[in-house]
This record gives C-alpha cells, sequence and structure tokens, in this order.
C-alpha cells in the first residue's frame, strides 16, 4: 500500500467540491495522459490509499480498487481521459473543521504525486487513514467468512501455553507498582533498578524486588516482555563489586578480615539526550537521571485509559529515548487490562507486524505499536468467541497466546513461499518447533502433515517412484513392483483436498543428496510451478513412462480378459496402478507429475553435520531460511518452574551457558569454532531433578557437552591440543575450580552454587 494525492479540477476555478464529490460518486479519480504526472498516476495498484485534493483543500481520503485505464470523458461531468476505480472511504468535511482540511503539498491542476517522504504531507495522508483505520477496523478484515470459520474451529479447542502464574494474582503484584508509582513520593530508584543480592529478606519488598525484574521476569502470565539487555533501561545497578578499604587488617591467625572489603554500589547511565554512557556512575548522579527522565514516564503510562493518550505519550521525547520499549508497552497493558480498552499480550514488533498484515492485508501503514496492538485485539475479539463460564482475563490470555503461535506460524511457509528449512546448531529447538507449529495450525489432525527423516541412503525412489523388489517370483527370479515414493503419495493425497493446507516435514534434510532425491521434480517446488486446479503444471519425471506402459498393460489385459473372476482381478491391477499416478489422462494414457500449491515442503537442519553453503544455489534459492539460535530465555523458564531453584541460581547458571557458548563460538578470545557449533538450550535443560546445583552442572558436563565438544574439536585441532581446551571450557563453565581439578557431588554440597 501507498499513499498518494490527486488534484481532480481542471483549469478552472469555478469547480466546487460538490462537483468534484459527483465525479468520486462514479467511483474514479482520473487525469488527462498528457500530464506530466501522469506516468506515476499509471503505478497505481489495488490497495493503495489517495487523498483527493481541491484549492488546497483535502476533499476525500479514497482507495484504489485497480490499475489505471483508457477513459472517455464526459463533457457534463469529467475532463480526463485517464481514470483509476476507487472507492471512497470518507470525505474530509465530515471528520475535519474547515480549517484541519488545509492540505499541505500545493501542486498545479490535475497533478497526481506519491507521498514518499517523509514530510507535512506525507503525515497528514498517514494519519487521516490511520484514524479512518481505527474507526472501521471491524470493516477492514480481510479474512473470508470461510477463514474466520476456520480460525475460530482453530481457536475453539486451544489450550494456552503461556506461563501457567495466575492472572489474578500477578495483576494484584502490578497493583503494588502501582500504587508505589503513584504515590506522592513515586517509585525510588532503587524500587526501579536493583540487583536480588541487595535486597534484604527481612524487608518488605515489592513484587519481584524490583520493578524491571517484575515486568521481565515475573509478569509473564501477561506475556513475554525482552528488553533485549539491562542496558535498555537506561538506567541500571551493576553487579556488586568488592574493593579493600585504605587500611587492611588481618585476624590472628593471619586471614584477612572481611570488614576490610565494602561493596561499592554503581550504576550504569544511558543518557540518549547527551549522547553519554557512564559505565560506573554514582547513585546520585543515577537517581538524578532516573527523576528527570523515566519517574514521571513510568507514572504517565501507568494511567492510560485512552489510545489517545497511549499514542500522545508514545510521541514524547521521555518515550522515544527509552530503549526497553517492550518493558514500556508492557506497563501500558497491564493497566488497561481492566478497562474498557483492548491489547493483546504481544510486545513483539515482527510478530505485530504479521499479525496486522494477516487481519487486514497491510503491514507497514505508518501506525504505532498501540494502533496496531489495538486493531488486531478489536479484530480478533469480532471473530473468536468467548466460551460461556470464561473469564475476562482468562479470554484475554487465551486469545493473546492464540495470536503468539498464529504469528509465529507464519514462519513454516506461506503460498508465496511454501518451502522452509530451519537450521542452525544441535539442540535449538528445530524440530520441537516445527512439530509443535504444525500441530497448532493443523489442530493435531495428522492426516495434514508427515514427518520423515532423510538419512545417505535415501534416494529418489524413496520420495518419488520407482520399481522396488518385493520379493521372488515361483522360479526364482527376483520380483519388482512400481511403488510410490512418501512424498508422491503426499501429494496425491493433498490433489484431492486442495482447501487444506498440507505440511510435508522432513528432519535432518541436508544428510541426503538433495538434487538425486527430488530429480527433476526440485522445479516443481517454486511457488509459480506448483499444481492447482486452474493452472496444472505437470511434468513428466523419469520413471512416468514406466508407469505408462504398466497401466496400458493392464489395461489391455482387464478389457481382453472374458472370464468375469479374471476380468474382475485384472480391472483391479489396472485401478491399483492408476491410482499411483499423480496425474492420469483417459484419453491419452499419459502419465505426469506435479506439487499441488498447498504442500508447504518444512525441513530441519544442522549446520554442524553440513552448512548452508554446500547446498548448491539451485535449491538454495528455493526455500526461505529461518536461523534458530540458543535461547536462554527457555532455559529461565524451564528452571524457574522448579520453586526449589532460587532466582539467582538460576541467572548465574544462564551466565554460564552464555559464557560457554561466547567461548565455542569466540574466533578473538576463544575456540572460534563459530555459531553452528554451538550448544542449544535443550542441552542444558539436561539438570538431574530440574535443580540449578554446581554437582549437576559437572555432571551436565561431563555426561553431555565435554563428550560432543571433544568430537567437534577433533576437526580442528590436534590431538594433544584437545586435553588443554577441554579444561578451559570446563573452567568457563565453572566446573573447575582454581587448582584445575573437577568437583563433583562428593565435594560439594548439593544446595550449593
Amino acid at each position: 500500500m501507498r499513499f498518494g494525492h490527486i488534484r481532480l479540477h481542471p483549469n478552472d476555478p469555478s469547480w466546487s467540491d460538490e462537483k468534484i464529490r459527483s465525479i468520486l460518486d462514479k467511483k474514479l479519480i482520473g487525469m488527462d495522459i498528457d500530464n506530466y504526472s501522469a506516468s506515476s498516476f499509471m503505478q497505481c495498484a489495488e490497495g493503495d490509499v489517495i487523498v483527493v485534493v481541491h484549492q488546497a483543500k483535502a476533499v476525500a481520503l479514497v482507495r484504489v480498487l485497480g490499475t489505471a485505464s483508457a477513459h472517455t470523458p464526459n463533457p457534463d461531468l469529467d475532463w480526463f481521459n485517464l481514470s483509476c476505480e476507487i472507492e471512497v472511504l470518507e470525505y474530509a468535511s465530515d471528520v475535519f473543521t474547515e480549517d484541519e482540511r488545509s492540505f499541505p503539498m500545493k501542486r498545479s491542476v490535475g497533478a497526481f504525486m506519491w507521498a514518499k517522504s517523509k514530510n507535512d504531507t506525507r503525515d497528514f495522508i498517514e494519519k487521516w487513514y490511520n484514524n479512518y483505520f481505527l474507526r472501521n477496523v471491524k470493516s477492514e478484515i480481510i479474512l473470508k467468512d470461510e477463514q474466520k470459520q476456520k480460525l475460530q474451529k482453530l481457536f475453539e479447542n486451544y489450550k494456552p501455553n503461556w506461563n501457567e502464574c495466575s492472572l489474578e494474582s500477578t495483576l494484584s503484584e502490578w497493583k503494588e507498582y502501582y500504587e508505589k508509582i503513584n504515590s506522592p513520593a513515586g517509585l525510588a530508584l532503587n524500587e526501579y533498578t536493583n540487583i536480588m543480592t541487595f535486597i534484604s529478606d527481612d524487608v518488605d519488598t515489592l513484587p519481584g524486588g524490583y520493578l524491571c525484574n517484575f515486568l521481565e521476569k515475573k509478569s509473564k502470565a501477561f506475556g513475554y516482555s525482552r528488553p533485549g539487555g539491562s542496558q535498555q533501561y537506561m538506567v541500571h545497578l551493576n553487579a556488586p563489586e568488592e574493593k579493600k578499604k585504605p587500611k587492611t587488617s588481618k585476624k590472628k591467625d593471619g586471614s584477612k578480615d572481611p570488614s576490610d572489603k565494602v561493596v561499592e554500589k554503581t550504576y550504569y547511565i544511558k543518557d540518549k539526550i547527551e549522547s553519554k554512557i557512564t559505565e560506573k556512575g554514582s547513585e546520585e548522579v543515577a537517581n538524578s537521571f532516573y527523576e528527570s527522565n523515566i519517574k514521571d514516564l513510568l507514572k504517565e503510562l501507568s494511567n492510560v485509559s485512552t489510545l489517545d493518550q497511549a499514542l500522545e505519550i508514545e510521541n514524547s521525547d521521555p518515550y522515544k529515548n527509552y530503549e526497553a520499549k517492550q518493558i514500556l508497552q508492557k506497563i501500558v497493558i497491564l493497566s488497561t487490562i481492566e478497562k474498557d480498552l483492548d491489547f493483546i499480550g504481544i510486545y513483539d514488533k515482527k510478530t505485530i507486524d504479521d499479525l496486522f498484515a494477516y487481519f487486514f492485508g497491510i503491514k507497514d501503514i505508518g501506525a504505532s505499536f498501540y494502533s496496531k496492538n489495538n486493531a488486531i485485539a478489536i479484530a480478533v475479539k469480532s471473530i473468536l468467541s468467548q466460551k460461556s463460564g470464561e473469564s475476562d482475563l482468562e479470554y484475554w490470555r487465551k486469545i493473546s497466546s492464540f495470536l503468539w503461535d498464529l504469528g509465529n506460524s507464519e514462519n513454516l511457509g506461506s503460498k508465496e513461499s511454501p518451502n522452509v528449512i530451519f537450521y542452525g546448531a544441535p539442540g535449538t529447538g528445530k524440530t520441537y518447533t516445527v512439530l509443535n507449529t504444525v500441530k497448532f495450525i493443523t489442530r493435531n489432525e495428522s492426516t495434514l502433515y508427515e514427518k520423515l527423516q532423510f538419512h545417505p541412503s535415501f534416494t529418489y525412489e524413496d520420495f518419488i517412484d520407482g520399481l522396488k523388489p518385493v520379493g521372488v517370483t515361483e522360479s526364482g527370479n527376483m520380483k519388482f513392483e512400481f511403488i510410490n515414493g512418501s512424498f508422491k503419495e503426499f501429494c496425491i493425497k493433498a490433489k484431492s483436498h486442495p482447501t487444506e493446507t498440507y505440511y510435508f516435514i522432513v528432519d535432518e534434510v541436508n544428510r541426503a543428496n538433495l538434487s538425486a532425491v527430488f530429480g527433476e521434480t526440485l522445479s516443481l517446488l517454486e511457488a509459480d510451478y506448483r499444481y492447482t486446479a486452474d493452472n496444472k503444471n505437470l511434468i513428466k519425471t523419469q520413471n512416468c513412462q514406466i508407469l505408462e506402459s504398466l497401466i496400458k498393460e493392464a489395461k489391455k489385459e482387464f478389457e481382453s480378459a472374458s472370464d468375469p473372476a479374471i476380468k474382475g482381478e485384472k480391472e483391479a491391477v489396472f485401478k491399483s496402478l492408476v491410482e499411483k499416478a499423480f496425474d492420469y489422462d483417459e484419453k491419452t494414457g499419459s502419465v505426469t507429475f506435479g506439487i499441488p500449491a498447498n504442500i508447504r515442503f518444512v525441513g530441519m537442519m544442522n549446520d554442524v553435520d553440513k552448512s548452508i553453503d554446500t547446498f548448491d544455489l539451485a535449491l538454495r534459492r528455493r526455500f526461505k531460511w529461518v536461523p534458530m539460535s540458543c535461547n536462554y530465555e527457555v532455559i529461565e523458564d524451564f528452571y524457574s518452574r522448579n520453586d526449589e531453584n532460587e532466582e539467582s541460581k538460576i541467572t548465574e547458571y544462564v551466565n554460564f551457558c552464555k559464557k560457554l557458548n561466547k567461548y565455542i563460538t569466540n574466533e578473538k578470545n576463544g575456540l572460534g569454532l563459530g555459531s553452528s557449533y554451538e550448544f542449544g538450550h535443550s542441552f542444558f535443560m539436561k539438570l538431574h531433578d530440574k535443580k540449578v546445583t554446581k554437582g549437576n552442572r559437572v555432571d551436565l558436563f561431563n555426561n553431555y557437552l565435554k563428550p560432543t565438544l571433544k568430537e567437534y574439536l577433533r576437526g580442528f585441532f590436534e590431538e594433544s591440543e584437545i586435553d588443554d581446551k577441554l579444561k578451559e571450557t570446563a573452567k568457563i563453565f565453572g566446573v573447575i575450580d582454581e587448582k584445575n581439578s573437577e568437583t563433583s557431588d562428593e565435594d560439594n554440597d548439593p544446595n550449593e552454587f
């Protein structure tokens, strides 16, 4: 969708708004083909939004319904010989005052122009369209009734997979923060950013200890808000550092007196106004920055009750300068959840954009996060019904979780990009992600998807078709039969149900010789060469002629048989062979093959086994490639579900995991193996009994990480170097003490980290 503006009147100042409206009533806009801007006008396409202007005033907002074409002028009505069909979205006089109708751009009569640059003209058109859109969200939904019914069916039996925490208790905890934020003193710096080790157990503390921690980690019942690093909070308390006092004393036994050490509090401060970063600022400086830039912003966001309020704050400098936008967005969602303002608990921009495109057919209309989020919420609530007896909060959670899964399902391919390969290091959740997403989309109907695993001996005959030995004849000769491969059978099934979407899933897709497995059918994977009832993209494969001959011979035997019993047997053989063909022409006897447009081909591969670079270009260009890496938030969530694990220990464990992968992949200060060799999160989720202890970490390293890493290292280093590399890796993961001796459960308290 693009924005533009046009003047419809000729060189006649007597034309009025009414005259312009009479043309628009005919659902047309146009201009003279000899006008200097006619070439721009001829680029108009369905969905473009145009403002019609007259005498420097906006007259109407229209949407283009088709391309420009020749037009025969009507002397009593119009004057142009080039026109475009449109629909009038709304007239300016219905929504603007006379002054508000003033249009920024002054152009000559009959002129058309695209509003490409970000300026007053573009802002005027965008703002008008966005306001129109928000007033008419339900009518702008592009889903057809059949699609809405499918969505409702998918939603009916859906179970949210979000954090199991109680919505009510989390909301109650948020209200404690709300009271603090809106108290006369406001929320203090140490209640905004802190470190759990600094928070005393013997004093009353806010839920989660402090606001940033609560919003990021303790309110996941309302969706996942990921700041992208503590620096994004603009000011945060650094990890504690012990410093010696000027004079140190010793105990009688000669050991140092702990009282001679002091923990220094310092703050990271990111001042975007001054373009200044302070790595270790004092508490006084940090507090001054917090009071000036963040404190009032939190208060404003916590009191949002209308969309206009949210949009106004979103355009303010304090909001724009704050980098952890997802955290601010969650404050608005928590603050409005019980108000008459609809939002969903999704804060990821890409997912919001994908959902917006799904419901409304457009991604970028210049709308803000809050506008898009609100529109999606209104749209989905008009389609997905609330169950009887289901609370508003549970309905909200179900919708938000459902939309999160729906938005992420776009990764599994589309009509335009039907082939996808998920790639990355082992243990990054490729198979888990694909299977769970497919089961969600298909309502777990196993007939709509099939999964298999490639291996080095997988052949064209296994995949498409061919003659295979099936036994021995009475005379002792090998007996062969024409057998369809797994993918061809799947294609035949999908062809029979063109309104359903089918998913063919291949694990370890890179372990087979794909060029040989696909053969000449590779070109049919492309979206433009897929089979449909209207566009039969069919080819003759290398084995089509064999099947044609078998069918021809079986048909001849069936038709020539006179004995009814024998004729029945021969007919069954003939029909079974015809069923093996993807497409059979009864008149000519021709057998051909195609890949239906309703099939999504989804592959998974480990980069360690064979990288993307080893695929030939013909293969690579036919797939969408989705990278997968270690997700440390999954590790954190997994161990947070065990109440025996202290939060500080989980955080420390996750940091060890990050350091280990950084050491493995980093070329300058590590092993330099590259991201293909990092450990995926599933490796780090194998601690015994889901307990985060040092002893369990040692066992994990010795039993899972060390053997795998040793095999990796053999491909890069001499055998004599490997032991030293493994010892260094063990230190990075914190399983070797200062004396380089491995620790185990026997010499460690099982509760000690």
